[in-house]
Order: structure tokens, then C-alpha cells, then sequence
């Protein structure tokens, strides 16, 4: 019996809605959540995922177990989360696999958090995929980070947190596209 095609098999999947507030100037871009951050109904749930570690150390403060707490935390900074994906096609969790994206409304988000004034992007492919989705808006500045995701083997967590620390803590002010992975 022949075996199904990528397209057979993939599911159509749906993020997660912005965490944003008025405060919120600087906004971390995804690509699309993990199956594991999908089961759970949370952004970067899965453990592997360096994502709230980095957060954290940036900030030099303790790792917080509560999901409600790390939305706060993150909040209370000034920082929001969103993906660049609003849906996909996807098998598995790898981003190479995404398929069929339908893209966030990015120019929805800034007229109601105009605060927003950077965007930093969790890897390349959240990289790519914010830049198709903001084509034609008003171009804001972003930087692609390396990503948090146990995938990205080849930075080890503290070369991440070298990277990460200093846009989270609104220290470095971009003014265009910068790719730093």
C-alpha cells in the first residue's frame, strides 16, 4: 500500500493569540506553535524549548513553573508574544515542515498596541514568515534571533542568552531588518 503524502497527513493547525498590552513596545515573533505548546495551550510549552529560560536569565531572575506567571513577567517588561502564522499546515513540530501558511494580521496588532516599536523573531523561519506577512506595512524593525528551539543545535544556550539578552532588555535599537543567526 503506497504511503500518504506530506499533504495527506498534515493538519491544519492554529496559533495562539497575541500577548500584547498597552505597554508592550517590543514583540517576540514565532513561527507556529509545537505540538507539545499546542497540547498544552501554551506558547513554548514544550520543556526543551529554551525559549522561557532565555527570558528569565536575560533578566537575571528564577524560572517562574506558572504559565500565568511567565505571561505577567514577560508583560511587566514590556514584551509581548505572537507568531507569524496565524494557521498552517504542518506534520510533526519542525518548521521546515510548515505548509499552506495563512498569516497573522500584523497590521491589526499595531493599530491596537501602537506602542510596539520592535520586533524580535525566534529564528529564521519566524524571521521569513514576518516578513511575508508585513509586506506592505509600515516597516517596523526586527531582528532574527537564533532560536530558542532544541532544534538550533549549533548555539548553545548561553551563546542564545548573549544574543537574546540585550534586545529583551531593550538595550540594542534596531533600525532595520538585522539577521543575527
Amino acid at each position: 500500500m503506497p504511503r500518504p503524502s506530506f499533504h495527506a497527513m498534515a493538519k491544519r493547525l492554529s496559533a495562539f493569540a497575541p500577548v500584547a498590552d498597552a505597554k508592550t513596545r517590543i514583540l517576540i515573533v514565532g513561527s507556529m506553535p509545537s505540538e507539545a505548546s499546542l497540547l498544552l495551550g501554551q506558547y513554548y510549552g514544550n520543556p526543551k524549548n529554551a525559549f522561557w529560560r532565555l527570558i528569565y536569565a536575560a533578566f537575571g531572575q528564577k524560572y517562574d513553573e506558572s504559565y500565568e506567571a511567565r505571561l505577567a513577567f514577560l508583560l511587566k517588561r514590556g514584551l509581548g508574544l505572537w507568531d507569524a502564522a496565524q494557521s498552517c499546515e504542518r506534520e510533526g513540530s519542525l518548521d521546515a515542515k510548515i505548509r499552506n501558511v495563512e498569516y497573522a494580521d500584523f497590521e491589526g496588532l499595531f493599530l491596537r498596541y501602537p506602542g510596539i516599536g520592535q520586533l524580535l523573531c525566534n529564528g529564521g523561519t519566524a524571521f521569513r514568515l514576518y516578513q511575508a506577512a508585513a509586506q506592505g506595512l509600515e516597516e517596523r524593525p526586527c531582528a532574527q534571533l537564533p532560536s530558542s528551539s532544541p532544534a538550533a543545535a549549533k548555539w548553545r544556550l548561553e551563546e542564545k542568552l548573549a544574543v537574546w539578552a540585550p534586545y529583551l532588555r531593550g538595550e540594542c535599537f534596531l533600525k532595520r531588518a538585522e539577521k543575527l543567526e
